[in-house]
């Protein structure tokens, strides 16, 4: 016989002796007997109902299946309303007159479980804290239930939205404190109940008007309910409630989807969200300004870009190239690409480095670029560069990119080797991931600023136990013409610095089997470079090839860069703070 087997068996017993003391004490209860026969007999049940409850937990943790699970929890669920109607009974009779027990009464023992109905809750912020109140009561404040039963209860409550949440949680007595975090942080902000009201009061007089069927009782009922619910939770309007509340409220609702987006990740990453203003939402506003203001004219660009380099075409070309380590890829000077607009010059271009030696000749000649050096504003006979094609065998004069056997396929998405062999380091990162289940990993991180969306590798998100929403996606890949659609799964996780001190930042990201090539090795830090000597890099220097296991695009980069930067002299690396 194996030890779960053994295990059921001995609850069979169990519950075999405790509905043998149900019908003697409602013998002892309808005979009138002795109060102290009724408590010596209520004493003995409890006795077998402790053994009872230590034995289903052991089969519980015997049990793997999420469905087999929860049909265990709800059957002793059910064989515990035995235990509770009793001993209701039991405190009637004690409390009481003995001729009054066969009288339907309100049991003083509070809530029947599961009797006793349970408020459902669809995910409306406005009948959280109400939701809660009540389950808080019944289930949650309970120390005879298990956290698995108490999530149960939970998950059966909860319907639309709420339950979507967190549909993907196991069933397990470590789960239920992280359901309820997320329920809290998901439904029950402070800040968001309080935008909830203020927008309920501001669209009551519009839908009164359009409706015109409420009397004055039921506009002064709604308005009173949300005022009240906002004193409950410390925002009166007499001295709590300032018009910055209210002003913020209405200016939120005018921003476009994509900067409302931001401002949302902004707020939520905040780590006091007491210091969010009306000037901290002014700031943001005029950071976003100037970004459109710089990005909407890139014909403007283009003929400023021209003009630049053909005045300084007979400056003096500066060989060297800047490089940078820690989460950010050092910007060229002589501004962006002749191929795509980036700002990043044409020898790390993404697009340029992923055409085929044919393909790019033809684009730098359509561009008017030497061949030589792949700059604009003169010929390649009359470079000033004589640096020929360091592929092994040649030695023409052409640029080692525009060589007709060069194999492009080995080519890095970012790493800059000019004629010297110096590198340009991608902006990469060691992080802790965690996902919804509670557990975590160190992986590799690649900021890529040139990406729309963020992306995390399938297997790693396997691991992790992150489920989601399945989405059709357009996949645009470095030097294609058309996208292709591609169906992936779109999760959510967060990431933390490997010390924990740090803010931990959730972010939303798609899932890809394959991000991009293995990472180039890291170097030392050089001695020379003592403007970094004394900073704590978020990557490692020495480090091996790594594999890219979560790659953050601009909807989530600049969540994570604090725009500080700390500069060496010139051809040394540049360090950001994030």
């Amino acid at each position: 016989m194996t030890e779960l087997e053994s295990l059921k068996r001995t609850r069979s017993g169990l519950r075999a002796r405790l509905s043998f003391m149900d019908r003697s004490i409602q013998e002892l209860l309808q005979d009138g007997g002795k109060q102290f026969e009724v408590c010596a007999a209520l004493t003995q049940m409890e006795a077998y109902w402790a053994k009872l409850q230590e034995v289903q937990g052991a089969i519980e943790s015997y049990v793997e299946d999420d469905g087999a699970l929860e049909k265990e929890v709800e059957n002793a669920m059910a064989f515990e309303t035995t235990v509770v109607d009793i001993r209701a009974k039991v405190q009637r009779y004690l409390h009481g007159s003995p001729k009054t027990t066969a009288t339907p009464e309100v049991s003083a023992a509070g809530p029947n479980l599961p009797k006793w109905n349970l408020p459902k809750f669809s995910g409306d912020v406005l009948e959280f804290n109400s939701f809660w109140d009540q389950f808080e009561a019944g289930v949650h404040g309970r120390s005879d239930l298990s956290n698995v039963a108490k999530l149960v209860y939970l998950k059966s409550a909860l319907c639309g939205e709420a339950l979507e949440a967190v549909d993907g949680f196991h069933v397990t007595n470590a789960n239920y404190p992280v359901v309820v975090e997320t329920l809290r942080e998901r439904f029950g902000r402070e800040s968001l109940v309080v935008e909830s009201h203020i927008l309920s009061l501001l669209k009551l007089t519009k839908e009164e008007e359009a409706h015109g069927s409420s009397t004055l009782r039921e506009l002064f009922d709604k308005m009173n309910r949300h005022v009240r619910a906002l004193e409950a939770i410390g925002k009166s309007v007499e001295d709590k409630l300032t018009a910055e509340d209210i002003l913020l409220v209405l200016f939120k609702q005018l921003l476009p989807p994509a900067v409302r987006k931001r401002w949302e990740q902004k707020t939520l990453t905040s780590a006091d969200s007491e210091s969010i203003t009306l000037k901290t939402l002014f700031d943001f506003l005029r950071t976003e300004v100037d970004i459109e203001e710089c990005t909407k004219h890139p014909a403007l660009v283009s003929k400023t870009r021209t003009q630049r380099t053909q005045k300084n075409s007979n400056i003096k070309r500066n060989d060297g190239q800047y490089s940078a380590v820690a989460l950010q890829a050092f910007t060229n000077r002589k501004g962006s690409c002749f191929v795509c607009d980036g700002m990043h010059t044409v020898h790390t271009c993404p697009t340029f480095l992923s055409m085929s030696p044919r393909r790019r000749l033809q684009v730098s000649r359509k561009n008017r670029l030497c061949f030589v050096c792949l700059e604009l504003g003169h010929a390649a006979s009359a470079c000033k560069s004589q640096d020929r094609c360091s592929i092994k065998g040649c030695r023409k004069l052409h640029h080692r990119l525009l060589h007709g056997e060069a194999d492009c396929s080995s080519a890095q998405v970012g790493l800059l080797r000019n004629h010297r062999m110096e590198k340009v380091f991608l902006q990469t990162a060691r992080a802790r991931i965690s996902g919804g289940n509670g557990s975590s990993l160190v992986i590799t991180c690649l900021f890529d600023a040139g990406a729309q969306r963020s992306f995390i590798r399938t297997a790693l998100a396997d691991d992790l136990g992150l489920r989601g929403t399945t989405e059709r996606v357009a996949i645009h890949t470095f030097g294609s013409h058309e996208g292709r659609m591609e169906k992936t799964r779109r999760v959510q996780f967060s990431l933390q610095p490997l010390d924990r001190r740090g803010t931990r930042q959730w972010m939303e990201a798609l899932c890809l089997p394959h991000l991009c090539q293995p990472l180039e090795a890291n170097p030392p830090i050089s001695s020379s470079w003592s403007h970094l000597q004394d900073l704590t890099l978020a990557d490692q220097f020495p480090r091996g090839k790594a594999i890219v296991d979560v790659l953050i695009g601009l909807d989530y980069y600049h969540a994570f860069m604090s725009g500080f930067t700390k500069n060496g002299s010139p051809k040394e690396p540049v360090a950001v703070q994030s």
